[in-house]
């Protein structure tokens, strides 16, 4: 009776340790399967990665270590930050339009064309080229003129400034203007306006008013000199150059 007991406790230990042994056995099969895909993929990976990194930690070599998130280098250098508007030293390149009416009998038209450039804080120097038509009795006239200007910028909150300026220059056109003066005149003004910065690119837009003045300072007497005074609308687009 003992001897059939022995039995079979021995055949249920003998039944247990082999089915041990074999989930074992499948335990190491797939934990080397899952070690040799990793190691595939790796491999894999090193192969065809389009992009050096950089890791702030060495992933250790170890089954389940845990390393830090690689860094990637950036390839584009990082881009100086744009000048303030009014530094010194900064350059522009503005086109507009300007309509300009004696209330009379007289009407001026421009495109222009400006080129400036801070000399000091807030403080602009520039030079004009403008082409004309001169609407008024007698004949019209188209001509051009080139004025020199200084502006200064006494508000200025980096998105918008407000200013005054004032500049003289010459103009000549291909007939008298006013009619019965001469062809040859100066051309002095006094204004004001602002400035707004419009996009990310620098651009500002120009908007002012100012004294528009025609005069050929009496070059051929008095009697000669058909001056003229006008009130001026202007618009424009300043383009920043460095």
């Amino acid at each position: 009776m003992l001897n059939r007991e022995d039995e079979r406790m021995t055949r249920i230990l003998g039944t247990r340790t082999r089915a041990m042994a074999a989930i074992g056995a499948m335990i190491c099969t797939h934990a080397s399967l899952a070690q040799s895909q990793a190691n595939t993929t790796a491999a894999s990976g090193a192969g065809t990665s389009p992009a050096p990194v950089m890791s702030s930690a060495t992933p250790s070599s170890s089954p389940g270590s845990i390393g830090r998130e690689p860094l990637t280098l950036n390839a584009g250098a990082p881009q100086a930050a744009a000048k303030p508007f009014g530094t010194e030293g900064t350059r522009w390149l503005e086109f507009g339009g300007l309509v300009a009416d004696n209330f009379k009998d007289s009407v001026d038209a421009n495109i222009h064309a400006r080129f400036s450039e801070f000399i000091a804080k807030d403080v602009e120097l520039g030079g004009e080229l403008a082409g004309w038509n001169f609407n008024q009795p007698g004949d019209n006239a188209v001509g051009g003129s080139l004025v020199l200007i200084v502006r200064w910028h006494f508000l200025n909150r980096g998105d918008w400034s407000l200013y005054a300026d004032a500049g003289v220059g010459a103009m000549v056109a291909g007939d008298d203007t006013p009619d019965d003066g001469t062809s040859f005149n100066l051309m002095p003004r006094v204004g004001a306006g602002l400035t707004r910065a419009i996009g990310e690119g620098g651009t500002r837009l120009e908007l002012g008013v100012r004294w528009h003045h025609i005069s050929n300072a009496r070059i051929t007497g008095d009697d000669h000199n058909p001056s003229r005074d006008s009130v001026a609308l202007y618009v424009g687009f300043a383009i920043p150059l460095n």
